[in-house]
């Protein structure tokens, strides 16, 4: 079992890399923010990750960085306390930016260093034809705004303050439409966009974990070109461009690379498992997916694949559908779905698919949260996916490392509940310095377990 959970991570990582090296990402300077200060010494940083060499510009991929500098008690090139990571990632049709405020700040706070990063077509993406990006939205954002962003999202909701929804999708349904295509060149049927690209979940996941090496590594080597690309973080603002109260360098926090976790809500519950299953000596401490573990092939062979397809931007679907027809058909089938499944993600259905690359995670620390009738992950089939995963940890004899528990009477909806146990839980796996540390991790679990008036212990 350990054999093949290690030959599962290696092709999933070489799927997600799609032959890039991976190496230590440059930054695109003249996409980056002003370095910004909040009330309480948390520093947030906004900056953008250059492409790959092979990759267009579409493929810069926007982040944001947030840390307390109450947990630094000087450089980060001295002996002083580390600090743990947490990426934490948005839904379909949201961004990072409605996470700073509700996720982002408040794990700063309590004393990590809090990564957000935007989806590909999310957020602060570049759009290929103009490669501009919605960052002026950023800067118009009032405290009004902020709140209710922030209580949307307590709700569930997947919201952007960078695109509207609308726009959104229609830059994720060309991307789609271009990888079912598949044409490597950057053709105009494809509107700028690449067909070797995989919108859907394996650059996504890629990109965290290109994110996750520049924030643990990106001092490693400072580069430049004619566009003014750097990749040192924490030189990011030597320009002297910090806004608000000062012009000061923020002080550096230094990471502790043992204790990196990753989660997400929906579509970023789903990056934070692939990253992690691909990717152990990046992702190291903590993996934690809300409503994103599902069985897709379980789901395409019970029916109940139409909740999943109607998360996604149509355009993909009604194209495989005429070009599998030609032109005949007006309906989607499971077939069509297939074929689409296996053409933008080769290998989702049968090597990656939560039966088989979930328990790859394993030994490491494992939380996963559904609903109990979320249409998108039918529990029947997650449970499944469970099984497989709890007999991986059983045989490393770490069973108490995974959890997976259903929120009840719950949809596909991310809950105060299921955020507040998610906090608590990477808090006592994780242990930052600003967190409450009554609870261990089994005090945290068992507890959530016993309240069976919220939670079903799948």
């Amino acid at each position: 079992d350990d054999a093949n959970h290690a030959s599962t991570r290696r092709s999933l990582r070489a799927a997600l890399a799609r032959g890039r090296a991976g190496t230590v990402p440059t930054l695109m300077r003249s996409h980056c923010l002003p370095v910004v200060r909040m009330e309480g010494g948390v520093v947030v940083r906004r900056l953008m990750l250059a492409p790959d060499a092979r990759d267009g510009r579409e493929h810069a991929v926007p982040i944001t960085i947030v840390h307390c500098e109450r947990f630094v008690t000087s450089d980060s090139s001295d002996g002083s306390e580390t600090l743990p990571l947490v990426c934490f990632m948005h839904g379909t049709g949201g961004d990072t930016e409605a996470l700073v405020v509700s996720q982002l700040v408040p794990f700063a706070r309590r004393g990590y260093v809090a990564l957000g990063v935007d989806a590909p077509c999310h957020g602060r993406r570049l759009d290929p034809m103009t490669y501009t990006s919605a960052v002026e939205k950023i800067n118009k954002k009032e405290k009004e705004t902020e709140k209710k962003t922030r209580d949307e999202f307590t709700r569930g909701s997947h919201v952007s303050l960078t695109r509207s929804r609308g726009e959104t999708f229609e830059l994720y349904g060309r991307a789609l439409c271009a990888a079912w295509n598949g044409k490597a060149s950057y053709k105009k049927e494809n509107n700028g966009y690449a067909g070797d690209a995989r919108p859907f979940l394996y650059d996504g996941a890629w990109d965290a974990l290109r994110a996750i090496t520049f924030v643990t590594k990106g001092d490693a080597r400072v580069d430049g070109d004619e566009d003014g690309i750097n990749t040192g973080l924490w030189n990011s603002d030597d320009d002297g461009k910090t806004a608000h109260t000062q012009r000061s360098v923020p002080k550096k926090p230094r990471i502790d690379p043992t204790r990196v976790g990753i989660a997400g809500v929906s579509l970023g519950g789903m990056y934070s498992w692939f990253a992690a299953a691909a990717a152990p000596d990046l992702v190291t401490g903590a993996v934690a997916p809300l409503i994103g573990v599902s069985d897709f092939a379980w789901g395409l062979a019970n029916g109940e694949w139409e909740a999943r397809v109607g998360s996604l931007p149509p355009h993909v679907f009604d194209l495989a559908m005429m070009d599998l027809s030609s032109g005949k058909s007006t309906i989607v089938t499971s077939d069509v779905v297939t074929a689409v499944y296996e053409k933008i993600t080769p290998g989702l259905l049968d090597s990656f698919d939560g039966r088989v690359s979930l328990p790859a995670i394993s030994p490491r620390p494992l939380l996963v949260l559904n609903g109990e009738h979320d249409p998108r992950n039918p529990l029947v089939g997650v449970q499944g996916v469970v099984e497989a995963t709890r007999l991986a940890y059983e045989k490393r004899g770490v069973s108490r490392a995974f959890t997976a528990l259903a929120q009840i009477n719950t949809n596909h909806e991310c809950t105060p509940e299921m955020l507040r146990l998610t906090h608590q839980w990477l808090d006592a796996t994780l242990r930052p310095a600003g967190r409450d540390a009554s609870q261990s991790q089994t005090e945290v679990v068992t507890k959530a377990t016993r309240d069976s008036e919220t939670w079903r212990q799948l």
